[in-house]
This record gives C-alpha cells, sequence and structure tokens, in this order.
C-alpha cells in the first residue's frame, strides 16, 4: 500500500509541476477509486455520510488499514502455529483453564470421598465402599 500510494502522490506531483490543479477531494476520489477490491469496504466506509472527502484523511486512513492487515495476519499466523502445536492462546499467555481431557475425571477436593463425593472422609475409609465390598463377598 506504501508503494501505491507513493506512486500516487508522485503523479500528483508531476501534475502540479505542469501547472494543473485538482482539487483536494477529486484527489482523494481518484485514490479511492484506484484502489482493488478488496478494499471495497473501507473506500465505502470513507465515503459514507461525508459531504467532503480529503486526502490526507483518505491516505492516513489506507495506512491504518494496511497496519492493522499485517497485524491481524501476524497474530493469524501465530494462532496457526499454536493450534499446530495443540496450544491455546491462554496457555501462551499463562493463564489456566479446566482441562479439555475427558480421560482423567474430576479431582475429588482434599476432604472429599472420590468414590461417594461426600466431605468428612476418604476413599479408603467410606462407608458405602466398604458395604459394597462386604456384599460382594458374600
Amino acid at each position: 500500500m506504501h508503494e501505491h500510494l507513493n506512486d500516487y502522490n508522485k503523479i500528483l506531483a508531476d501534475l502540479a509541476n505542469l501547472d494543473v490543479i485538482i482539487p483536494d477531494e477529486d484527489k482523494a476520489l481518484c485514490l479511492l477509486n484506484s484502489l482493488p477490491d478488496d478494499y471495497d469496504h473501507l473506500t465505502t466506509t470513507l465515503l459514507y455520510g461525508k459531504s467532503e472527502v480529503k486526502l490526507d484523511e483518505v491516505s492516513a486512513a489506507l495506512v491504518n488499514h494496511e497496519c492493522r492487515k499485517k497485524e491481524q495476519k501476524t497474530q493469524n499466523s501465530q494462532t496457526e502455529a499454536l493450534v499446530a502445536r495443540g496450544r491455546t492462546e491462554e496457555r501462551k499467555s499463562g493463564k489456566r483453564g479446566k482441562s479439555r481431557s475427558k480421560s482423567r475425571g474430576k479431582f475429588p477436593a482434599k476432604d472429599e470421598c472420590a468414590f461417594c463425593r461426600q466431605k468428612g472422609h476418604w476413599k479408603k475409609d467410606c462407608p458405602k465402599l466398604k458395604n459394597k465390598r462386604r456384599r460382594k463377598r458374600f
């Protein structure tokens, strides 16, 4: 985009050297019309609801748009790399959440029985588990 803007500004400078006077709004509109089709949304946004369009505003918007596109591309490539490695953005930034693995099951609290999920005793001392084992023996 910088190259496109530089080329456009060179053409405008050449025309100014030839004493051709072009109103600022016409310069801005010509610049918008010279953009590729993937800038149609930005062009519509810049033209919508404005009575006058200025070349400086259009140029600044184009540069900002290009910077945002590059930034998004960088973020997308980083995200793709993390996905390829099986990691998420939260893991990269140090945030920890619940595990997605279902094979491990739920870990009981420190004072909670792993068998009946009641608090106050451990699985080895669980009365329900002991009753179940006694019934199996007989």
